[in-house]
């Protein structure tokens, strides 16, 4: 009587000691933030580049695509009928600041959106190459080493080149170029967590293939492939504003922060904000993001308890 009192009871704390657990798994991921003060920097920078991505059309504070030859080349700070140009104005008269707040509507959720589909199918090769173990898994992991294998950009300008820039080749072809490490990452921690005792447990038992992918397999493949997301997505940042800045990006008259540097380099000398601005803008964000994808992996890592 005293041993089946002593189940229930464990059977009782179970959901208890499950929601304690994931109050600490929580209470560690803001712990690991706040604790750290670069990293919490670099997630409020990005936090608020993020806010003016989405709430660029109230934020901008004039038209992005208004020229006027009258006020070109202009000085930060300038002032023209009670409106101040805070970071100036380009070789065309357009207001720079609502040109960079429009720009990271543009190059932040072409990243994201590229990148999205990259781990989605990334972690689907990986996870069935890893699983099933057969030929064409072994032949998908083969063309993922072709493509890592591959210059990143080299093959992005060419892609681009033979299709045409616009934003649909674009998307395509940053998504297309990185779903290669996400395929070999998934695979090589699915061969490794398969050949465990609780799978082979489970497999014993007769839980069903798609019950142990989803329950068991997957959970522990996302936190590793969700911190290399998170470097993915600078690293396209940086992709999108290197297309761009040589003309096979985005398209004028629309803005992106590589376009913009590639007009400003024509103006080093004479109108230094052109160029400095949307580097600055690029910069800040890359790091911003590689900080938190750091901080990320250290927190998601068991070995590393707070």
């Amino acid at each position: 009587m005293r041993v089946a009192q002593a189940g229930d009871a464990g059977a009782v704390a179970r959901p208890a000691e499950v929601r304690v657990r994931a109050f600490s798994w929580r209470r560690r991921v803001v712990h690991g933030f706040v604790t750290d003060a670069p990293s919490l920097v670099g997630l409020c920078i990005l936090a608020l580049v993020i806010a003016v991505a989405v709430l660029a059309p109230w934020v901008a504070p004039a038209d992005p695509l208004q020229q006027s030859l009258i006020s070109r080349l202009k000085a930060p700070l300038w002032e023209r009928d009670g409106f101040v140009y805070l970071m100036g104005t380009d070789q065309l008269g357009r207001d720079l600041l609502s040109r960079l707040v429009v720009g990271a509507r543009i190059s932040l959720p072409l990243a994201l959106g590229a990148s999205l589909i990259s781990i989605v199918s990334g972690t689907l090769v990986g996870v069935y190459a890893g699983y099933a173990e057969g030929w064409l898994g072994l032949l998908l992991m083969r063309l993922a080493d072709m493509q890592i294998a591959m210059p990143y950009l080299v093959v992005a300008i060419a892609i681009i080149a033979v299709l045409g820039p616009n934003l649909l080749t674009l998307l395509v072809t940053l998504a297309i170029l990185g779903w290669a490490t996400y395929a070999r990452v998934a695979n090589a921690e699915v061969l490794s967590i398969k050949r465990r005792e609780y799978i082979l447990a489970a497999h014993a038992i007769g839980v069903p293939a798609p019950r142990i992918l989803l329950l068991h397999i997957l959970p522990n493949v996302a936190s590793p492939l969700l911190v290399i997301w998170t470097f993915n997505v600078a690293q396209l940042i940086i992709v999108e504003a290197a297309l761009s800045f040589i003309g096979l990006g985005i398209q004028p008259p629309n803005p992106s922060w590589g376009s913009m540097l590639s007009d400003g380099r024509e103006h080093l000398e004479t109108a230094w904000w052109l160029a400095t601005f949307p580097g600055l803008a690029i910069m800040l964000t890359v790091l911003a993001i590689n900080i938190v994808g750091d901080r990320l992996r250290d927190i998601l890592d068991p070995r590393l308890l707070y």
